[in-house]
């Protein structure tokens, strides 16, 4: 069982889309939200999607900043832009909205990473898994620099060895 009854499950919105037909199964559309997560293991705290308007889902969240492994982390459904739609001091983004279109990028070096399922084999994600991807991003990241340190350096050897006026 991947969510157990004590824990705290954070879900990046769109719990369920609005409009009747897409409730659970002899809800009224006011308690869609609640319907689906009576079955589910864990207290679900609600960050608002986009598509959680009329849902009968009354207390979502926009946005949370936790503390988690050391790390600040902001959730949030949408993926910021920009830098300085980021609260201050967060070392890590989460999001959902994506689906698949990617599991991490970077954003003026700030990880983001994309919760939805869609990237991660259908499944919620736990606090674990997050620090681990987390810290290979950062590995990544860090290799990425290096690799591209060295390209503009052997660049400008090359660039040397053109205008070598011997």
């Amino acid at each position: 069982m991947r969510v157990k009854q004590g824990d705290t499950v954070f879900h990046l919105g769109d719990w369920c889309c609005k409009g009747n037909e897409r409730g659970a199964p002899g809800s009224p559309s006011n308690t869609k939200a609640r319907s689906w997560e009576l079955p589910l293991n864990g207290k679900i705290i609600h960050i608002k999607g986009n598509h959680d308007g009329n849902n009968g889902l009354k207390h979502a969240l926009e946005y949370a900043v936790l503390k988690y492994g050391g790390l600040s982390i902001y959730l949030v459904h949408i993926p910021p832009t920009m830098l300085d739609s980021v609260p201050p001091g967060c070392n890590l983004v989460l999001c959902g909205h994506v689906h698949e279109k990617w599991k991490y990028k970077m954003l003026d070096g700030l990880p983001v990473i994309n919760v939805g399922v869609d990237v991660w084999n259908y499944r919620p994600v736990s606090g674990v898994e997050v620090i681990e991807e987390y810290e290979k991003i950062k590995k990544l990241e860090k290799l990425k620099k290096h690799e591209n340190r060295e390209s503009n350096a052997n660049a400008g050897i090359d660039q040397a060895k053109k205008f070598d006026p011997i």
